[in-house]
């Protein structure tokens, strides 16, 4: 199908326009009951179309979808009675977003999204109560392999970790036969999601040592290197708990931001005079 110039796919609809009523710089292209379709609407709907594309297609779809949307907003206007409760659920949702994008705006010219590393210190040794594990953490390597695949022993062998090369022939071994392989020796990952894994695998019995786990199934072995464990009821590594300390302490500051701005109008509003307070008798 050929692709029309936008004016030209537009054109039977300008000829319907009315020319009385102010658009305020806007090209009509529809009207029903008074209410118009503008060509702006539009322009973000054909300005990228892909080559074969038919413009005037496209064009009289989306009008046509526009009109029915307006007449089906016309007919629920005539059959919806508590238009005041719409019109306050309207105001109040509008008057959320406005304070919304301003304190957004706001925020961002009076902070940034660092946090300095001895504020987050500070708060994570005064409350290392906060930081008790619901759930062991680890951090380690994984490995899901057919037990067909003629490197098992030596697979078995390299999870030792006996020396710095085990871990790049691991990796070799995997890239070309795993059927899943992850290395997560430089982030902490929770340990049940290897529980479900890997068939028998029981972290509430785990001593917490490093060292390889090793379980299977009638098709695959699975290996789990342990690098290093933190139980539940213990109390997670700052290296863990870093991340969500880091938002949790911006947020804070927001918070506190936002409440003394609230606090500062409120004071300045008072001063001027701008608050009156009426006797409200029960």
């Amino acid at each position: 199908m050929r692709k029309t110039p936008l004016l030209a796919a537009l054109l039977p609809f300008l000829l319907l326009s009315c020319a009385e009523t102010d658009h305020k710089g806007k090209t009509p292209v529809a009207e029903v009951d008074g209410t118009f379709v503008y060509m702006e609407d539009l322009r973000g709907n054909v300005a990228h179309l892909p080559a074969g594309i038919d413009s005037a297609e496209v064009v009289g779809n989306f009008v046509k979808e526009r009109i029915e949307d307006i007449l089906l907003y016309d007919k629920a206007k005539e059959n919806i009675s508590d238009g005041g409760e719409i019109d306050r659920l309207v105001e109040e949702y509008r008057e959320s977003l406005v304070v919304n994008e301003y304190l957004s705006e706001i925020v961002k010219q009076k902070f940034n999204d660092t946090v300095s590393w001895r504020s987050i210190t500070d708060f994570y040794e005064n409350n290392r109560g906060l930081f008790v594990l619901s759930v062991p953490y680890m951090k380690g390597i994984y490995l899901k392999i057919p037990k067909s695949d003629k490197n098992i022993g030596n697979v078995r062998k390299w999870m030792r970790m006996k020396n710095s090369d085990d871990r790049d022939k691991i990796e070799n071994v995997s890239i070309r036969n795993a059927a899943e392989y992850l290395y997560f020796m430089d982030e902490w990952r929770r340990a049940d999601d290897f529980a479900r894994k890997v068939p028998g695998l029981d972290f509430s019995r785990y001593a917490g040592a490093a060292g390889s786990i090793e379980k299977e199934d009638d098709t695959y072995a699975y290996f789990l290197y342990v690098d290093s464990i933190y139980k539940a009821g213990e109390t997670a590594p700052l290296s863990l708990a870093e991340r969500d300390l880091r938002e949790m302490l911006f947020n804070m500051q927001k918070m506190k931001f936002v409440k003394r701005l609230k606090e500062d109008l409120f004071n300045e509003a008072e001063k001027k005079g701008s608050i009156i307070y009426y006797d409200v008798q029960e």
